[in-house]
């Protein structure tokens, strides 16, 4: 049986960043099938290597685990991470200070390295690569005397080359060009008013008036039409939403199910799974849970379920 090293991870990271980041392999907050298949296919090609993807599967939640313990270590107050050495550090405070209170697998990483922490924050992290304590020992620290900082902002206002400036200090203003061909063209666009002249045998049309009770009940029925749309289309959109929100749940979480217990349950174990994430809350609490928890609280509630079947 071949032992995880630091080097095999390298190998088996450096290719799942790539399928993830690269070739966008991601499915919710796990990989696709053929990115498993393909990080599997590059590790046991390393001469002497024989991974099962069950094998794969859990060294990636351990790994995952590893590096959210040292990431929340790093960016806490007070504290760092310094990638020379690969070390949580101490910035602004002491380790029995921070270590007051805390449990034993936050402890055992004083003084330990974990060289692959950029590796692991490139994957897992994405965007939030770089936590705000997160810095490199052998880069100074550089300080820009004021008298630089003030020529710098006089010279941000001096006039560039080719600038032309007035005598008296003040700006001209912009001065407009016309082109004749425009503003004739504006003007053969402006629609030429006639007047209709009106002899005086000719006797005015007759306006036809509508009674009060006749505008007051049109005005009445086009307020009731378009209430009944805004309601009608505000029915919808909630009804829409409601069901998309449902099936959104309920969805991603048998797709992640499917992605990472494909090799961990058996088939019986997946389909009584399906039953309990078809519950819309339940589905929730599985796609906010995270690695090994999430596990347990799967197969917790699969025996919750036989158990009542059962009875």
């Amino acid at each position: 049986m071949t032992l995880w090293t630091d080097e095999l991870d390298s190998v088996w990271i450096n290719e799942m960043i790539h399928q993830a980041n690269v070739l966008g392999k991601r499915s919710n907050n796990g990989f696709k099938k053929e990115a498993w298949a393909a990080v599997l296919t590059k590790l046991n090609n390393i001469p002497g290597c024989e991974f099962n993807m069950m094998q794969l599967k859990s060294r990636n939640a351990a790994m995952r685990e590893k590096f959210s313990v040292v990431w929340s270590m790093a960016n806490a107050s007070g504290m760092g991470f310094e990638r020379t050495r690969s070390l949580v550090v101490c910035v602004s405070t002491t380790w029995e200070a921070f270590l007051q209170g805390k449990s034993d697998e936050i402890k055992k990483w004083r003084n330990k390295p974990f060289p692959l922490f950029t590796l692991c924050e490139t994957l897992y992290s994405g965007t939030l690569a770089k936590g705000k304590h997160v810095f490199a020992s052998n880069v100074p620290i550089c300080h820009i005397p004021c008298h630089l900082l003030d020529s710098d902002v006089e010279s941000s206002h001096a006039p560039l080359d080719g600038d032309i400036a007035s005598d008296d200090g003040e700006d001209e203003p912009p001065q407009e060009i016309y082109d004749d061909k425009e503003s004739e063209t504006a003007q053969e666009r402006v629609p030429q008013q006639t007047h209709r002249r009106v002899s005086l045998d000719e006797s005015p049309p007759k306006r036809k008036r509508q009674s009060a009770a006749t505008v007051l009940a049109a005005e009445l029925r086009a307020q009731s039409d378009t209430m009944s749309q805004e309601l009608a289309l505000f029915s919808k959109a909630i009804m829409n939403s409601s069901k998309t929100d449902t099936d959104s749940a309920v969805e991603d979480a048998i797709e992640l199910l499917q992605t990472e217990f494909e090799y961990i349950l058996v088939e019986a174990e997946i389909l009584s799974a399906i039953e309990v994430l078809a519950n819309v809350l339940k589905a929730k609490i599985f796609l906010k849970l995270r690695g090994n928890l999430r596990e347990a609280w799967l197969r917790n509630q699969c025996r919750i379920m036989s158990s009542c079947d059962e009875v």
